[in-house]
């Protein structure tokens, strides 16, 4: 090996962890193991050098390139789009500071199909070190990560960007009549385009993400209106029994000495429908719980569904409102939605307990049977999945905050969910 090939091997180990830090901007969640993760990275390290080394065709380098990256991707969950979209977009850029540093150092054969004879150390380093400039930059952006909430209309239109990018650089390869100087310009302005590529993907998910944000703190704004109602409805109802008492006692007692049981009966169911005249479903204290659970149960008896609540919680819980709305919510409206699909055996029971800092929340609901699932997750069954489907995937999301735990179990009939939060 010469010296070169020795840079080049130190280096594109480098470079290899350089490529980490990439798909570290755009991923969080890893579903595969520590080492199954290494290995893949250990084989894009030992093809890609092998193959530059060996063989320098610039067309199979590429091609290598991009099919390592993307089997890289396959260790973090996402969907499809999204690893095409990063595949491409990483190599577009990698390659391009390549392009840049290469021609800024005097390399003027860039042929496609030929042996590469570029042998610069320095060009070698400078790449690896602006390289992993470039990532420390785009790394600064967050919201990025949260990708999946992309629609597919915008993906069809972010994705085109790499792609037809790589295709201008794959032309400029294979110019002959073109200057250094052109070619160097057109390569910045290439990589200018993948960098607002990236921009633009990470506003879009802002605004996405916003968005949720906003029909999220609607939801709960429904929810503490209802409550209010509630307590207003069961307070009036309560002073009204109150003010009348001495008069309700002595009609009921009346009633009673006569021996009118139907009368009697009569008038003491009128009595529980004034009380009951809108149902608590919950009635812990806990407002935020209060109002979410007496919200989405508050048609369940029109529906003809059986509530079962079991609750022992404090009045306070360490728990801002909007992670409680984001975890009952969608548990609560992935219940409903499965039970109202049912002609009859309509059921929910909700358990909540909170202890020594832990809170539990168990949920059993009846359901069809039918489980639709995409890229292994349990998704939404609802027709309007741009409205929905926020359920199992941000319920983890907000459960990431606490070190919880969510776990899913189904019969034929049954569906059954647990979660674990560390609050303290």
């Amino acid at each position: 090996m010469s010296l070169y090939d020795i840079v080049y091997s130190v280096g594109n180990l480098f470079m290899t962890y350089v490529i980490y830090k990439f798909m570290e901007v755009f991923y969080t969640e890893k579903i595969t193991d520590r080492k199954l993760e290494i290995a893949s990275y250990a084989m894009y390290f030992v093809v890609i050098t092998s193959l530059h080394i060996l063989i320098k065709v610039p067309i199979v380098v590429m091609i290598a390139n991009i099919g390592l990256f993307f089997l890289i991707t396959c260790n973090y969950r996402s969907n499809i789009k999204k690893r095409i979209f990063t595949t491409f977009l990483i190599y577009l850029m990698i390659v391009s500071i390549e392009m840049i540093v290469i021609i800024a150092t005097g390399h003027i054969d860039l042929g496609l199909t030929t042996r590469n004879n570029y042998e610069s150390i320095l060009g070698i380093i400078m790449v690896r070190l602006l390289s992993y400039v470039f990532v420390l930059i785009i790394g600064r952006y967050k919201n990025i990560r949260k990708g999946d909430v992309v629609p597919n209309t915008y993906w069809l239109c972010i994705i085109v960007l790499p792609i037809g990018t790589l295709y201008l650089l794959i032309s400029l390869f294979m110019s002959n009549e073109l200057a250094n100087l052109s070619i160097f310009i057109s390569t910045v302005i290439v990589l200018f385009i993948n960098f607002a590529t990236f921009y633009l993907y990470e506003d879009i998910i802002k605004i996405l993400s916003d968005k949720t944000d906003k029909i999220l703190l609607d939801q709960q704004k429904k929810y503490y209106d209802k409550q209010f109602e509630l307590m207003k409805t069961s307070l009036n109802a309560n002073k009204s029994i109150k003010h009348d008492l001495k008069n309700h006692l002595t009609s009921l007692y009346a009633l009673a000495g006569e021996d009118k049981k139907e009368e009697l009966l009569n008038y003491l169911s009128q009595a529980i429908d004034i009380i009951d005249q809108r149902q608590e479903f919950s009635r812990t204290g806990n407002v935020c719980i209060d109002s979410i659970i007496n919200f989405k149960f508050q048609n369940a008896k029109k529906d003809n569904i059986d509530i079962h609540v079991d609750l022992n919680v404090p009045k306070e819980i360490k728990i801002p409102s909007f992670d409680m709305t984001v975890i009952l919510g969608n548990l609560l409206d992935n219940a409903l939605n499965a039970v109202k699909k049912l002609e009859n055996h309509r059921f929910i029971k909700i358990a909540m307990k909170y202890t020594k800092g832990r809170l539990i929340i168990k949920m059993i609901n009846s359901y069809n049977g039918t489980i639709i699932k995409k890229d292994g997750e349990i998704v939404t069954s609802k027709d309007d999945e741009s409205n929905h489907g926020f359920g199992l995937k941000n319920i983890k999301s907000v459960l990431e905050k606490y070190n919880g735990i969510l776990e899913c179990e189904y019969d034929e009939s049954t569906f059954h969910t647990t979660i674990l939060m560390y609050v303290e």
